[in-house]
C-alpha cells in the first residue's frame, strides 16, 4: 500500500472554513473513488495547519484516482476555486508500507515512531 501523507498549511483563520468543506464534500468524494483516508489530523502546535494520510493499492492506481479527482466536476466547479484559497501551502510525501497493508497497528502497539519503524518512505 502506498501512503501519502499531506500537510497544509492554512491561511490564519480559514482552518474552520477549510476542514468544513474538506470534511463534507473532499472526504467523500475522495472514498467514492478508492482513496482510503487513513487520518485526519489538527496539529497541537499550529492552529494554521491540517494532516492528512490517505492510501492507495499501488503508485498507479494513485495517479489514476487522483486524475478521476482532480480532473472531476466536483474539484473543477466547486472545490478548487473555494479550498485552495483557504490554504498557503501544500506538502506532501509517500510511503510503503512493508507488509503490503496499513492496519493502524503500530499506532495501537505504542506509538507512531513504530509505524515507521515498519515503512520505507519515498520522497
Amino acid at each position: 500500500m502506498i501512503i501519502e501523507m499531506r500537510t497544509y498549511k492554512i491561511t490564519p483563520g480559514n482552518r474552520s472554513k477549510f476542514l468544513e468543506i474538506f470534511r463534507s464534500k473532499s472526504m467523500p468524494a475522495h472514498v467514492e473513488i478508492g482513496m482510503k483516508i487513513l487520518g485526519s489530523f489538527l496539529s497541537l502546535e499550529d492552529p494554521d495547519t491540517f494532516f492528512l494520510m490517505r492510501g492507495f493499492p499501488d503508485l498507479a492506481s494513485r495517479e489514476r484516482m487522483k486524475a478521476e479527482f482532480y480532473k472531476g466536476e466536483l474539484w473543477k466547479d466547486e472545490l478548487e476555486n473555494v479550498l485552495i484559497p483557504c490554504w498557503r501551502s501544500m506538502t506532501s510525501f509517500w510511503c510503503k508500507t512493508l507488509t503490503g497493508s496499513f492496519s493502524g497497528s503500530a499506532i495501537r502497539k505504542g506509538g507512531a515512531a513504530n509505524l515507521f519503524d515498519r515503512d520505507e518512505c519515498l520522497v
